[in-house]
């Protein structure tokens, strides 16, 4: 899906972000080999938007992004990053279409993210930002 080039193409273009997570943005679900910090998103759902006047289809995304750490502060510091690198933002484009328009709908703890064991303090962390992206593809 060119959306998900465009989300992983964005990400990383902000050192803030690939700084913690370096290249660890996956749709859908972490790959157990995958060490913390990462960030993994999902498409939510997908809509097309009538523009008559251009000559590319625009859409519009709602995307979950969830930022996982050890700790709950680390979550928190990749969820400002992913903050900072869809908010509001405009312009990113690769090969597949461009962004036009992104913004972040709220940023919310989960706590644990996973069903950890009773009383486990040990599981990994989660913070998610939900932001709406407004695309183009070529």
């Amino acid at each position: 899906m060119s959306l998900s080039r465009l989300i992983y193409g964005r990400s990383q273009a902000v050192t803030g972000l690939t700084n913690l997570i370096g290249t660890k943005v996956s749709p859908n679900m972490r790959r157990a080999d995958t060490t913390l910090p990462a960030v993994v998103y999902e498409i939510e759902n997908e809509d097309r938007l009538p523009d008559l006047n251009s000559a590319s289809v625009a859409y519009m995304a709602d995307v979950q992004f969830r930022c996982i750490a050890d700790m709950l502060a680390d979550a928190y510091s990749i969820a400002y990053q992913v903050n900072a690198a869809f908010n509001g933002h405009s312009g990113y484009s690769d090969v597949t279409g461009r962004i036009t328009k992104s913004i972040v709908r709220g940023i919310s703890a989960l706590g644990l993210a996973a069903d950890p064991p009773p009383n486990d303090t040990d599981s990994p962390r989660e913070v998610v930002v939900s932001v709406r992206i407004f695309y183009t593809l070529v």
